[in-house]
């Protein structure tokens, strides 16, 4: 049996990050739920440069794991979906830019509530 699902905004449309680096997300306490399902778009980057968005989730919002792999860009102007267990407390987005470029970006989608039985 499938959950309900909960509408979810972990990175506002449109968020632009400057300046190169790793930008990442305040954590959401996704506790309550099994799964996630999350759309992430970004832009051009302005130098051309890499994009890399890694989903991460943690017991303690201390120590990170990351749940997809060796992450997602879905190129210039186009979205990608991710889904994946969630089965920690916490949930955050880390995007990594290269170093001087700068890039708009969002990820919006649904959590799946929990259900026992």
């Amino acid at each position: 049996m499938k959950g309900t699902l909960v509408p979810v905004v972990v990175l506002p449309r449109y968020t632009s990050l400057l300046g190169g680096g790793t930008f990442t997300t305040v954590p959401v306490d996704v506790s309550e739920y099994s799964a996630a399902t999350l759309t992430l778009w970004r832009g051009y980057t302005a130098l051309g440069g890499s994009f890399t968005a890694y989903f991460e989730d943690s017991h303690d919002a201390l120590e990170w794991t990351v749940l997809n792999g060796s992450g997602s860009d879905p190129g210039a102007n186009a979205s990608v979906i991710v889904r994946f267990d969630l089965s920690r407390r916490w949930l955050r987005a880390r995007v990594v830019l290269a170093s001087t470029d700068s890039a708009t970006c969002w990820v919006v989608g649904a959590l799946e509530e929990r259900v026992e039985g």
